[in-house]
């Protein structure tokens, strides 16, 4: 060996140190963020099961609203058109119990050719939890029913 090629060689030591705790440190921040990522996954999870829980629960109250109103109307929508009544109650059974309903009820009176109809206007509020906690969800559902048609007062 002659004295040129050993000065090349005693620069270049310790390159190969340099280069393996760059690609460590690349493989740890990658690392890093897949746990990061693995992390949220699994707590959007339960989040999106609470969501489509709480969409099943306004479901149900709105078919409830549905029902009061085409069977007993006065009672879920008020006596007077445009009066929004409003009805709140828990869910206590299955996996909608803790869920919070709050129904809303109104209805507009359209007359043709001779015979009346109903139009009833519900809102459904599903909710468990407060805002801001943890766990909280709140879905809401709105829907229209005709019924009642009859001879005009």
């Amino acid at each position: 060996m002659n004295l040129a090629s050993c000065r090349i060689l005693r620069c270049q030591r310790g390159f190969a140190l340099a280069a393996a705790i760059f690609v460590m440190v690349v493989f740890g921040a990658l690392g890093a963020y897949m746990m990061g990522m693995l992390g949220t996954q699994l707590e959007t999870a339960p989040l999106q099961l609470l969501g489509a829980r709480a969409y099943q629960s306004a479901r149900a109250g709105l078919e409830w609203g549905v029902y009061q109103a085409l069977n007993n109307p006065v009672a879920a929508c008020g006596a007077a058109e445009d009066s929004p009544v409003a009805t709140a109650f828990s869910l206590t059974e299955g996996s909608l119990s803790g869920f919070d309903l709050r129904v809303e009820c109104s209805y507009r009176r359209f007359e043709e050719g001779g015979e009346c109809f109903n139009v009833y206007s519900l809102s459904v509020q599903s909710e468990r939890g407060g805002y801001g906690e943890r766990g909280y969800a709140s879905r809401t559902l709105r829907g229209q029913v005709g019924g009642g048609a009859g001879a005009c007062p």
